[in-house]
């Protein structure tokens, strides 16, 4: 281990990089997966969803090969007034820890498939956890007639494409946006069920409770005053 953390100060970017990912995946990786644990054991209640607001809508999980389009996304999306977080805005580049933190602080995670995306290590490690940490990940097919295979298309197997190329642009984008949308209603509609049943239980705990008979208490004959 220590070998590997000497890499992380090595010339060459492409080692330095790899060790710091290595390091983070075996140190601060499991230490993430058990509080998450942790949280899922916790019951659920409605303050608790109403409370836990992320930080960012949106995190964009991209190879950099195909960074023109995801730019384009990324600024279609603040347009329409959407908190992003993509590792551009770092000015010395993306850290792993920066990049696990901005993936617990968002509601949505867009996964820009391509064959670069698959390729890229640094990716998979990205699109795992987001699977680990149970975000809603958003699939997005950034090359020509690109069909996901091998570990990305296991993670993405169950999900809905939205594929960039083949609608083209505007109306793939306005996709993405009903996605969101349909996401957020259901979410409220879960918290508005949970906020029903909770004042179900109150009413039937209110009748259950023994009210005063007044009517006996009325014809009870007045004491005399001595």
């Amino acid at each position: 281990m220590n070998h590997i953390r000497t890499l992380t100060s090595s010339s060459q970017q492409d080692l330095q990089l790899i060790a710091t990912a290595l390091i983070w995946k075996l140190e601060k990786e499991p230490e993430t997966i058990i509080k998450t644990v942790q949280q899922q054991q916790q019951p659920s209640s409605i303050s608790s969803l109403m409370i836990d607001r992320k930080q960012y809508d949106i995190m964009i999980s991209y190879s950099h090969n195909d960074k023109e389009l995801c730019h384009r996304i990324l600024s279609s999306l603040e347009k329409d007034q959407l908190c992003v977080w993509i590792d551009s805005r770092l000015m010395h580049g993306a850290t792993f820890d920066a990049m696990a933190k901005a993936i617990e602080n968002a509601e949505f995670v867009l996964v820009c498939m391509s064959d670069a995306y698959k390729q890229s290590p640094f990716c998979e490690m990205e699109a795992s956890y987001a699977v680990k940490r149970r975000c809603h990940i958003i699939p997005l097919v950034m090359t020509t007639s690109y069909k996901a295979d091998g570990w990305l298309g296991v993670l993405t197997s169950a999900l809905i494409y939205i594929d960039f190329p083949k609608l083209g642009f505007d109306k793939a984008y306005q996709e993405l946006k009903k996605q969101i949308g349909l996401f957020r209603m259901n979410n409220s509609n879960l918290i508005l069920a949970e906020q029903n049943q909770v004042h179900h239980n109150s009413s039937s705990l209110m009748d259950s409770i023994p009210k005063t008979n007044s009517s006996v208490e009325n014809n009870k004959e007045p004491r005399p005053v001595v």
